[in-house]
Protein backbone atom coordinates (compact mmCIF):
# COMPACT_ATOMS: atom_id res chain seq x y z
CA UNK A 1 0.00 0.00 0.00
CA UNK A 2 2.85 2.50 1.11
CA UNK A 3 4.50 1.83 -2.38
CA UNK A 4 1.43 2.58 -4.45
CA UNK A 5 1.05 5.55 -2.43
CA UNK A 6 4.31 6.78 -3.16
CA UNK A 7 4.37 6.36 -6.84
CA UNK A 8 0.91 8.15 -6.75
CA UNK A 9 2.99 11.02 -5.09
CA UNK A 10 6.06 10.94 -7.06
CA UNK A 11 4.11 10.68 -10.45
CA UNK A 12 2.07 13.63 -9.06
CA UNK A 13 5.27 15.34 -8.36
CA UNK A 14 7.05 14.89 -11.84
CA UNK A 15 3.09 16.04 -13.84
CA UNK A 16 3.12 19.57 -11.73
CA UNK A 17 6.95 19.64 -12.75
CA UNK A 18 6.44 19.32 -16.47
CA UNK A 19 3.31 21.40 -16.30
CA UNK A 20 5.11 24.44 -14.77
CA UNK A 21 8.40 23.80 -17.09
CA UNK A 22 6.20 24.18 -20.19
CA UNK A 23 4.04 27.10 -18.18
CA UNK A 24 7.59 28.77 -17.58
CA UNK A 25 8.76 28.20 -21.52
CA UNK A 26 5.27 29.99 -22.73
CA UNK A 27 5.53 32.65 -20.41
CA UNK A 28 9.99 32.76 -21.83
CA UNK A 29 8.30 33.01 -25.33
CA UNK A 30 5.75 35.11 -24.58
CA UNK A 31 8.04 37.55 -23.32
CA UNK A 32 10.27 37.26 -26.70
CA UNK A 33 7.53 38.29 -29.04
CA UNK A 34 6.51 41.27 -26.86
CA UNK A 35 9.92 42.71 -27.07
CA UNK A 36 11.45 41.23 -29.69
CA UNK A 37 12.53 44.64 -30.98
CA UNK A 38 15.30 44.31 -27.92
CA UNK A 39 16.83 40.82 -28.90
CA UNK A 40 18.60 39.19 -31.69
CA UNK A 41 16.89 36.45 -33.41
CA UNK A 42 16.68 32.74 -32.89
CA UNK A 43 18.85 32.23 -36.03
CA UNK A 44 21.19 34.82 -35.24
CA UNK A 45 21.49 33.55 -31.71
CA UNK A 46 22.04 29.82 -33.82
CA UNK A 47 24.70 30.91 -36.05
CA UNK A 48 26.53 32.84 -32.92
CA UNK A 49 26.64 29.59 -31.42
CA UNK A 50 27.42 27.24 -34.06
CA UNK A 51 30.63 29.35 -34.92
CA UNK A 52 31.39 29.32 -31.44
CA UNK A 53 32.20 25.29 -31.54
CA UNK A 54 32.54 24.80 -34.78
CA UNK A 55 28.95 22.72 -35.38
CA UNK A 56 25.73 22.40 -36.56
CA UNK A 57 22.77 23.96 -34.43
CA UNK A 58 20.18 22.02 -33.18
CA UNK A 59 17.12 23.44 -30.61
CA UNK A 60 17.33 27.06 -29.51
CA UNK A 61 15.43 28.46 -26.51
CA UNK A 62 14.51 31.82 -25.11
CA UNK A 63 15.22 32.28 -21.82
CA UNK A 64 14.13 34.75 -19.37
CA UNK A 65 14.65 35.64 -16.01
CA UNK A 66 14.80 38.85 -14.00
CA UNK A 67 17.80 38.57 -12.40
CA UNK A 68 19.99 36.74 -15.32
CA UNK A 69 18.46 38.87 -18.32
CA UNK A 70 18.03 37.21 -21.38
CA UNK A 71 19.48 34.48 -23.10
CA UNK A 72 19.15 31.56 -25.41
CA UNK A 73 20.19 28.49 -24.68
CA UNK A 74 21.31 26.53 -28.13
CA UNK A 75 21.87 22.99 -28.89
CA UNK A 76 25.32 22.45 -31.15
CA UNK A 77 26.36 19.16 -32.72
CA UNK A 78 29.57 18.32 -33.88
CA UNK A 79 32.28 15.69 -33.77
CA UNK A 80 32.88 16.14 -30.06
CA UNK A 81 28.93 15.51 -29.21
CA UNK A 82 26.85 18.33 -28.05
CA UNK A 83 27.66 21.49 -26.83
CA UNK A 84 25.26 23.83 -25.08
CA UNK A 85 26.18 27.52 -25.78
CA UNK A 86 24.22 30.06 -24.18
CA UNK A 87 24.30 33.31 -26.13
CA UNK A 88 23.22 36.80 -24.37
CA UNK A 89 20.10 38.05 -26.28
CA UNK A 90 20.64 41.58 -26.75
CA UNK A 91 24.18 41.57 -27.08
CA UNK A 92 25.11 38.64 -29.52
CA UNK A 93 27.71 37.76 -27.08
CA UNK A 94 28.54 34.26 -25.70
CA UNK A 95 27.65 33.36 -22.40
CA UNK A 96 28.97 30.18 -21.67
CA UNK A 97 30.01 26.78 -24.10
CA UNK A 98 29.80 23.26 -22.36
CA UNK A 99 29.67 20.19 -23.95
CA UNK A 100 27.31 17.89 -22.77
CA UNK A 101 28.59 14.48 -21.72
Amino acid sequence: MKAIQYLATASLALGLMAVSTTARADEDERHYQQHSGQYISHEQAAKIAADKVGGRAGEVDFEYSRHRGAYFEVEVFNEQGEHEVKVDAKSGNVLSATRDY
